[in-house]
């Protein structure tokens, strides 16, 4: 019973990363009510709270067991398209995962695979609550939010999640930010993102989007280097390397800044930003490499999570080595990291 109150009063705010965020989910019938019905899912947000509590570190092994054999039953079985307890498994395993850094997108795999092998999810997304379902799920599908994916890309959020209006409440980014990060292959691409105006929001909102927006710059030049593609002449502005990553850690310095205690998950939407000025590491200040690490480090601390830890690895890692990029490093050293 203390387990699942801790859940209730503190490890739910860790899984979104929007200002809105609040206790109307612990009585929505999609939210922790559905633990009701559901052993599997009371399993699986017990597992969550000890991945991510060091105090119960000693159970993690048991628990994540028995959430991954209840997980991979409710696959086997019949399938109710309705049936939330399933996607609120499948959504937490794979968050349960990459905390632990686990090999996490195989469960991502599996449960879009079952969806697409009994509906068209188009059809399946003209519900709203599907939708928003979908919308968690291709979030995580992002090419954008991935090092080191052990999965193909089923590219999710582009194909049935794009067109919303407002702000995402799972990663606190805008859904029109979301939708180019979604393109990131697109040749155009480059210019969107650089021709994005940020929505109406509060400081540390708007501090983050400007972060993001210039780390999606960042990452479509690191997919064209990995392709050994080259930029098309019109889509660069003028932006250099350098003016992008001083861009990326000034907004996070601001935002930072502008955070108030009480929202404090608001600062895990950070880790993509800082992890994307990270991976340029040719143009990396000695002060501006120390930023970087005291920030990921200070999130590790805050929340000591293990996946904090791992993206502090692979960073340190990446700039110590000879590897090309933080992508062949993560795979190197065999981590998925989700950065979200």
């Amino acid at each position: 019973m203390f387990m699942s109150n801790v859940v209730l009063t503190s490890g739910y705010r860790t899984l979104g990363s929007d200002f809105k965020l609040n206790d109307s989910f612990l009585t929505s019938k999609d939210g922790f009510a559905v633990c009701e019905s559901s052993r599997a899912c009371l399993t699986h947000c017990l597992t969550y709270q000890i991945a991510i509590d060091p105090a119960y570190a000693h159970l993690f092994d048991e628990y994540y067991s028995k959430s991954l054999r209840m997980f991979r039953e409710e696959i086997a079985g019949p399938l109710d398209i309705g049936n939330s307890a399933l996607y609120f498994g499948g959504i937490f395993m794979c968050i349960i995962s990459f905390n632990r850094l686990l090999p996490w997108s195989n469960h991502l795999h599996a449960l879009f695979s079952l969806i697409q092998s009994q509906i068209d999810p188009a059809v399946y997304c003209r519900d709203k609550k599907a939708l928003e379902f979908m919308s968690a799920l291709g979030f995580l599908d992002l090419p954008t939010h991935t090092i080191g994916r052990k999965t193909m890309y089923h590219q999710i959020w582009h194909a049935y999640c794009r067109g919303q209006s407002g702000v995402d409440e799972v990663s606190g980014l805008p859904f029109s930010l979301l939708d180019l990060l979604s393109a990131i292959g697109d040749l155009e691409i480059e210019g969107a993102l650089l021709s994005w105006q940020p929505e109406a929001g509060r400081s540390a909102q708007r501090c983050l989007w400007e972060a993001t927006r210039f780390a999606g710059v960042l990452c479509v030049r690191a997919k064209r280097a990995e392709l050994h593609q080259s930029l098309p002449s019109n889509s660069t502005l003028g932006l250099s390397t350098e003016y992008l990553v001083e861009s990326v850690l000034s907004s996070v310095k601001r935002c930072l800044a502008c955070i108030p205690p009480e929202l404090s998950h608001f600062k895990q939407a950070l880790l993509y930003p800082l992890v994307m000025a990270a991976a340029q590491r040719d143009v990396l200040s000695e002060p501006m490499k120390e930023h970087i690490c005291q920030t990921i480090q200070d999130l590790a601390s805050e929340r000591n999570f293990f996946h904090y830890r791992g993206v502090w690895r692979v960073v340190c890692e990446y700039w110590a080595g000879a590897d090309e990029s933080i992508e062949s490093t993560a795979r190197r050293l065999d981590i998925e990291l989700a950065l979200v």
